[in-house]
């Protein structure tokens, strides 16, 4: 009796390691797809804020553009929380930071306006002092807002 539990067992365990090494290749294949697949989301997430705030740079007076960049900074935002093990609500410092972003990026069309402000300025002053023609002062005023 006791030899025939020893042969079965030597059938059966070979084919129980077999199983168990494939059960566990099989969790740790499905274990890096789920990883990929939460890398790619956030990696997605982050293009799409990143895309709006440029968006947003060429268009800062757009409150549509402006309201839709918050909520995927917020989006973002989360996603980086939750990452990092933290609570995955959006913070008031998470708010801030965001404001910071779509500010900043708001800024630098203001100043590209006032730039154009000056140059047409410094154009009427030439205009002014007679060292450009009235031809000249419209081809060039036309070529500025041409730029806007």
């Amino acid at each position: 009796m006791e030899s025939a539990i020893v042969i079965l067992l030597i059938l059966i365990l070979p084919a129980a390691i077999y199983l168990l090494n494939l059960w566990g290749r099989k969790q740790q294949t499905k274990y890096e797809t789920e990883t990929r697949r939460k890398e790619m989301f956030f990696e997605s997430t982050k293009n799409n804020y990143l895309t709006a705030l440029d968006q947003l740079k060429n268009n800062p007076s757009n409150a549509n553009l402006k309201q839709n960049t918050l909520l995927l900074g917020r989006e973002y935002s989360a996603l980086t929380r939750h990452s990092l093990g933290q609570n995955k609500a959006v913070t008031i410092y998470d708010e801030i930071a965001l404001m910071n972003d779509i500010n900043a990026a708001c800024a630098g069309a203001a100043t590209n306006s006032q730039m154009v402000e000056q140059r047409l300025a410094k154009l009427s002053k030439l205009k002014e002092n007679n060292l450009i023609s009235e031809h000249e002062y419209n081809e060039r005023r036309q070529k500025i807002l041409d730029e806007i």
